[in-house]
């Protein structure tokens, strides 16, 4: 008999139980929800929401027994990656680079740590404890949220097909739905019943948000998204078993159909968004990008084992050859700006020091998390499905955004690091 993707509720290993205090379930999944709408901070400090939600998470955790010695190797590389920030930013103060370290990048550090500590913890929790299911429906009914936000967006402001949004910014949004929209689309194969209907509708608005975002990244890994939710379901169960992930895939097209039937002014501004993968030599976004990489490039030869140093990047000047589509701002303009690439930041910020750990704890994860994945889908933990379609999309959405500066990128290789060890916990003399 083959399980189904219905969720299952699984024991927890017996060698994992995890007992926390009532009130972390629920601050846990709010925060899990929020990740996915990051739209509020906290008055007069600027901070994100997440930060003391998850504070009060962590503490309760590190004051209960935890058997670390089984983390290691997780714990291990979180901290040969932070440690490469500050490690940076020494060795350019040593060489004369830098005069002193500024106040925005001791923050940088502490943020950083916290985010290793997201990691870590999360790892704990979701081995630990039968949270897996519910995180991963918080993080589904943030991905509606988010599409719902777009969309409200669209009929408000009338941002369609690209601009800038009010609430977050064309990329955060594309982040959000490439990170996120795997959760959402398990949950529509999941769902049963009474259930099934809006939350297939509401996975539709979804997609159509994703559409009139009119982020290129986030069509790409949103798709690939899809296909991997397919092929994981059909390597997990029998061929038979796929009828619900190929509807789903089949109705997918329904969002492209209405959008392309819609009147103008919905249809126009995406079909123009989409043209210009046709004309990427004169894109103004695309040209940029290579621009900002080139630079990038150009801080790592400078220093190639610890690179310019934590959050040196826009305040390392390069002399750039901009070309005459990007002649609309000068060379200064430019170098204050990101790469919009996770891995080129790394690498010229942290040089081979950062981006090795970074490097190896990615591949680490995608290495272990597949069979890891498909092994816990099978004994019913399907909710481990999207969490690894959801690291390979936002991997892929590394490419064209510095994504890595943030809560729910951690905290989502935290969820799948949770699922290697919950399959190690089930498997014998491991």
């Amino acid at each position: 008999m083959t399980p189904s993707l219905t969720v299952a509720s699984a024991a927890c290993p017996r060698t994992g139980q995890h007992t926390s205090a009532a009130w972390v379930r629920p601050v846990l999944l709010l925060f899990a929800a929020y990740l996915a709408v990051p739209v509020l901070e906290v008055p007069l400090f600027g901070l994100s929401l997440s930060a003391p939600l998850f504070s009060f998470v962590a503490l309760d955790c590190l004051l209960r027994p935890v058997a670390w010695r089984r983390y290691r190797k997780w714990v291990l590389l979180a901290v040969l990656f932070w440690t490469a920030h500050p490690f940076s930013l020494a060795a350019n103060v040593f060489l004369g680079n830098l005069t002193e370290i500024s106040a925005a990048q001791a923050r940088l550090l502490a943020r950083f740590a916290y985010w290793m500590l997201v990691f870590a913890v999360t790892t704990v929790l979701v081995h630990r404890s039968c949270l897996g299911p519910s995180l991963a429906k918080a993080l589904a009914a943030g991905a509606l949220a988010l599409g719902f936000l777009r969309l409200a967006e669209a009929a408000v402001f009338g941002y369609w097909g690209g601009g800038n949004p009010q609430f977050l910014s064309q990329n955060d949004y594309g982040f959000g739905f490439s990170a996120f929209t795997p959760f959402a689309t398990w949950l529509a194969v999941e769902s049963r019943g009474w259930r099934k209907l809006p939350v297939v509708v509401a996975w539709l608005a979804l997609l159509c948000a994703v559409i009139g975002n009119g982020s290129r990244s986030s069509w790409i890994t949103v798709a690939l998204g899809l296909l991997l939710i397919a092929l994981l379901a059909g390597l997990a169960r029998a061929p038979t078993a796929l009828a619900p992930t190929t509807a789903l895939l089949l109705l997918a097209a329904l969002p492209v159909a209405v959008i392309w039937i819609a009147p103008p002014a919905l249809r126009d501004p995406v079909v123009e968004r989409s043209a210009t993968w046709g004309r990427l030599d004169r894109d103004k976004p695309f040209l940029a990008r290579q621009l900002l990489i080139r630079k990038g490039i150009a801080l790592f030869q400078q220093n190639p084992l610890f690179g310019v140093g934590a959050g040196g990047f826009t305040e390392s000047v390069v002399r750039l050859e901009i070309p005459r589509t990007l002649s609309y701002r000068s060379i200064e303009a430019f170098n204050r700006k990101t790469p919009h690439n996770s891995y080129v930041k790394v690498l010229a910020e942290n040089g081979l020091f950062g981006a090795s750990s970074l490097f190896c704890l990615l591949a680490l994860l995608g290495w272990r998390g597949l069979p890891a994945t498909l092994a816990q889908a099978r004994h019913g933990e399907t909710w481990a499905i999207p969490v690894f379609a959801g690291f390979v999309t936002m991997c892929v959405h590394f490419w064209t955004l510095s994504g890595h500066t943030g809560t729910a990128p951690w905290f989502l290789c935290g969820m799948l690091a949770g699922v290697i060890e919950r399959n190690r916990s089930s498997v014998p003399n491991q």
